[in-house]
């Protein structure tokens, strides 16, 4: 059977929420009780009208006996609320993996990294949120007239946009400048200059093959910039791997010049993602391919960029026709990132990319009886009642007896 579409017609009075799934225990021996949360939280409804016309009466009439009692579903929102109330307009919201094809992202002093006419001391300063001392300092050597970078090979796909992005904040210079190569063809590239002291990104550039999409910054917090280069390589590559090089600068315009032996740049949170940039994703000794997520948070993408409270605790949204409740004021980033956190948890993973719905959001009901019946009133007027519950999964055909 397929899932119906709800009558167009708002209810006179509606309860609408969650109906939680726990079972309290007490022991007999000294009543000290234990609950414990299990799976299955799903959404119910209570819809009522009252002095339908004839004409409506038998909208919803013929509605209820094509639901033939608790064998149909039917797509559901909350009449109460059916939008949100934060400031979405403009979003075109999709899931967006976390993924992050770098090994050791926080640990530019692995050999992963190859320093180049520079060098790296590990652990000297607090990442962007403040905890411990896991970001490292990228030193210049004394080399005059030349250029000192950090480099990882061998990641990525020389064909496809991807996304470089890294946390820096300056140490004795300004600026860095983000280049991803086609490490077989390196006249195939892309690159941006950043100051890491205003925010301010530069002029980006491309050559032979390659194309910019996009350049980013965003104050990170603690002094740091998260800083972002967005595009193809080379379009014409034959799928082989890029290399992603981070330069010292020393102004925003140039990086060739000669060292001090002592200045540089702090780095932390390397990444390396397909398409834009989401959020970050802390790797070690293996990749991280887009992540499936799970649970009660969900990083999604699209967004107008820097919205406070973009979506509101309290607003719903639809993924993979589970209806989700937000739990916390979401904002988002200069690359229209959001990271949801909700109730229910997610039953099913969404697919990278899965379209997400925030205005009338629905998830699947089925009615909770098979007897649905109305009363009428002296004169054309009927009034009817029914209750529904979430169905999880799809509609089946009901069963024909011959």
């Amino acid at each position: 059977m397929t899932t119906k579409t709800f009558p167009i017609l708002v209810p006179t009075n509606s309860k609408f929420g969650i109906e939680f799934n726990t079972h309290t225990n007490k022991s007999p021996y000294n009543g000290t009780v234990q609950t414990i949360e299990m799976p299955g939280a799903r959404w119910k409804a209570d819809l009522s009208w009252q002095n339908l016309t004839l004409a409506s009466a038998n909208t919803f009439k013929g509605f209820l006996a094509s639901m033939r009692g608790q064998a149909g579903r039917v797509y559901l929102h909350d009449h109460a609320n059916p939008n949100p109330l934060g400031n979405y307009t403009g979003a075109t919201p999709i899931v967006k993996n976390r993924e992050n094809l770098f090994t050791y992202s926080a640990n530019f002093g692995n050999a992963a990294w190859s320093p180049t006419r520079s060098s790296v001391s590990t652990n000297t300063h607090s990442p962007p949120d403040g905890t411990g001392t896991t970001a490292d300092s990228l030193i210049e050597d004394s080399t005059a007239s030349n250029t000192h970078f950090i480099t990882q090979n061998g990641v990525g796909l020389d064909n496809v946009e991807q996304s470089f992005s890294v946390y820096a904040k300056p140490n004795g210079r300004g600026y860095i400048r983000l280049l991803i190569q086609d490490q077989d063809a390196t006249a195939n590239n892309i690159r941006c200059y950043f100051d890491i002291t205003t925010g301010a990104v530069g002029v980006d550039s491309a050559a032979g093959n390659g194309v910019v999409t996009d350049a980013k910054i965003e104050d990170a917090g603690n002094g740091f910039y998260r800083c972002s280069l967005t595009g193809t390589a080379n379009t014409a590559g034959a799928g082989g791997t890029v290399s992603c090089i981070c330069y010292i600068a020393n102004t925003i315009s140039n990086h060739s010049y000669s060292g001090d032996g002592s200045s540089g740049v702090v780095l932390w949170g390397g990444q390396l993602q397909t398409g834009s940039v989401g959020v970050y994703a802390f790797v070690g000794d293996t990749a991280l391919p887009a992540e499936d997520q799970t649970g009660r948070t969900l990083y999604i993408t699209g967004h107008v960029a820097s919205i406070t409270a973009t979506l509101k605790a309290g607003d719903k949204f639809t993924v993979n026709n589970e209806l989700k409740m937000i739990t916390a004021d979401a904002d988002s980033d200069a690359w229209g990132n959001v990271t949801l956190t909700f109730e229910p948890p997610l039953r099913a993973i969404p697919t990278d990319g899965a379209a997400i719905t925030y205005e009338s959001p629905t998830a699947i009901f089925m009615l909770d009886s098979d007897s649905v019946q109305w009363s009428n009133q002296p004169g054309e007027f009927v009034s009817l009642s029914f209750s529904l519950t979430e169905a999880y999964g799809t509609a089946l055909d009901a069963l024909t007896w011959g």
